[in-house]
């Protein structure tokens, strides 16, 4: 008999219940906890009293089977940390754990190592945040772990269906997710849909990384050195390259040649895409208009239009079906 989920005066509902309904509204978050306030749980340290204060907040802890507990701390919270140990660095995890009677802020003391590591998370509970404890030290530093990359089924839900990661512009697995779910990134700004064919998509442009310049040569021999800053960046409907580069002696290249280096970060296109950029004849005079192309091996490609340089470049390549792996 299939399970229902609903709710009728004077009926009592048990956890399994609730935890189930907790699931319809908040959409399949891929079996993450959710934190639901940017501040929540904030951490602050005391090496006097050798606490960590935890203040109050929300959250839904994953209950391994397809609900979730609803929690929420009023108060303030603290834990002791125990002392340092003589010999080796320590890690402790700070984590609220849902129990028998309720929610409860924890501490768990790591084990001293020359490089040490957290404990584990113990079962139905969240991270808060490590404490880092020096040998022989009377101090301690606390770090908030509650949705960094520690922790991949850790997430802010800012509301229902949309959730926030800040794992450095990495994504969570796409395909745990509902179709239309939202995750934004808060280290890069941006906001990802995932799409009926199982991908996130997004129209909000990456971070900026920098390509690596490289030496060239004409086509007569002589060899050219290449300086200058040039960046690339991507969504899911584009690259964009923004920069200069500049060309040591100017010459007339006579021959497409290969500048820069685009990052690993950047997807590559399937198929070689084109466009123009200007640039200068000399140090100071006026230029023209050279062709450029972001190619499937990561390379930019260029041919000048005459002595170059300096290249100037604020260019879009559009992604399609036709030259994306998106």
């Amino acid at each position: 008999m299939a399970n229902y989920t609903y709710f009728q005066e004077g009926s009592t509902y048990g956890e399994e219940d609730l935890t189930r309904f907790n699931k319809l509204w908040l959409g399949d978050s891929s079996g993450a906890h959710l934190i639901t306030s940017g501040g929540g749980f904030s951490i602050s340290s005391n090496t006097d009293d050798r606490t960590v204060k935890v203040n109050p907040g929300k959250a839904f802890i994953y209950d391994g089977v397809g609900g979730y507990y609803a929690v929420e701390t009023t108060a303030t919270s603290y834990v002791d940390v125990a002392t340092a140990s003589t010999a080796n660095p320590r890690r402790d995890l700070v984590y609220l754990q849902m129990t028998s009677t309720g929610p409860e802020i924890k501490i768990a003391t790591g084990t001293p190592a020359a490089s040490p590591t957290a404990p584990a998370r113990p079962a139905k509970s969240i991270a808060l945040c490590w404490v880092d404890v020096p040998k022989n030290s009377l101090t301690f530093t606390g770090t908030p772990t509650r949705y960094t990359g520690q922790y991949r089924d850790q997430m802010l839900i800012p509301g229902p269906g949309v959730f926030a990661v800040d794992w450095a512009g990495e994504l969570p697995d796409a395909s745990g997710f509902r179709h239309g779910a939202t995750v934004y990134c808060m280290s890069n700004n941006q906001r990802w849909t995932r799409t009926a064919a199982g991908k996130w998509y997004t129209t909000d442009p990456g971070p900026w990384f920098k390509c690596t310049p490289q030496n060239v040569a004409a086509k007569d021999g002589t060899n050219i050195t290449v300086t200058g800053d040039l960046y690339i960046r991507e969504s899911s409907t584009e690259w964009e390259l923004s920069g200069q580069l500049s060309l040591s002696p100017s010459k007339d290249l006579e021959t497409l040649v290969l500048l820069a280096r685009v990052p690993d970060q950047v997807s590559r296109p399937t198929q070689n895409t084109y466009g123009a950029s200007g640039q200068t004849y000399g140090s100071t005079s006026a230029g023209g208009t050279g062709r450029i192309a972001l190619m499937t091996s990561g390379q930019i490609e260029y041919g000048s239009d005459g002595v170059i340089a300096n290249l100037y470049c604020n260019e879009q390549f559009s992604k399609s079906p036709w030259n994306t792996n998106s």
